[in-house]
Parts: structure tokens; C-alpha cells; sequence
């Protein structure tokens, strides 16, 4: 092999690990962002679970208005 075939071959080995670097930097990428929906949906949900199931004070104790 001569000094531009071995140069060529340490540019093609190098341009693919960096395209492999950048590929698994990017899917780590996208899974921290899903991780921060689903973690905001949970937390979205769980507020609007508890805010349904806590009775203010008048319909826990007045039946006119456990009735509304």
C-alpha cells in the first residue's frame, strides 16, 4: 500500500466512527426528550387526578351542593 491509499483508509475509518458517534449521540438525544414528555405527562395527569378527587369543604359537608 502506498502513503495515499493508507491516508484514504484512516479518512474512511475515521469519517465512519465519527457518523457512528454522532448517530448514537442522537438517539441518546431523542430518548432524553421522550423521557421529559412522558415524565410531563405523568406529572400532568397526576395533578389532574388529585384536583378531581380532592372535595372542597362545602361538598364534602353540604349535601345541596354534592348534588351540583
Amino acid at each position: 500500500m502506498d502513503e495515499f491509499s493508507s491516508g484514504k483508509s484512516w479518512l474512511l475509518e475515521t469519517s465512519y466512527k465519527f457518523f457512528i458517534i454522532c448517530e448514537v449521540q442522537e438517539e441518546e438525544r431523542q430518548a432524553l426528550a421522550a423521557a421529559d414528555t412522558d415524565a410531563a405527562k405523568g406529572a400532568i395527569a397526576t395533578a389532574e387526578v388529585s384536583r378531581k378527587t380532592i372535595p372542597t369543604y362545602l361538598e364534602s359537608r353540604n349535601p345541596i351542593f354534592k348534588s351540583l
